[in-house]
């Protein structure tokens, strides 16, 4: 049976998840995310209006020692964003060096549930 974890995203994320074209979140490996499992349930709600969710699926589970090396795994699915944008002007709002450094970077691949 599948677990259903709770999250929060910006509005503008959670309009491209909720529109479909966001099949992926980015997380710090922390010890909440380290409970995910592929076939999981993920409740996102919205920053903007906390009684606005999606629920989504776990597709696909990837860590990675860091942003970086996350960003030219699935480079393709960033066109938007060079590395530098990717890692320093978008995860270093959410994520210090030091916690970078502690937990290393997920991938989460998601569908809409």
């Amino acid at each position: 049976m599948p677990v259903t974890h709770q999250m929060q995203l910006h509005p503008a994320p959670f309009a491209r998840m909720a529109s479909g074209q966001k099949k992926n979140e980015i997380r710090l490996n922390d010890e909440k995310r380290r409970l995910l499992a592929v076939g999981d349930l993920i409740e996102f709600s919205n920053r903007g209006q906390q009684n606005e969710k999606l629920q989504v699926r776990v597709t696909k589970l990837e860590p990675f020692p860091g942003f970086a090396e996350l960003y030219h795994a699935h480079q393709s699915e960033f066109p938007e964003w060079t590395l530098d944008s990717f890692v320093q002007s978008s995860l270093s709002e959410y994520y210090s060096p030091a916690q970078e450094k502690q937990w290393g970077a997920l991938y989460i691949g998601i569908e809409k549930a």
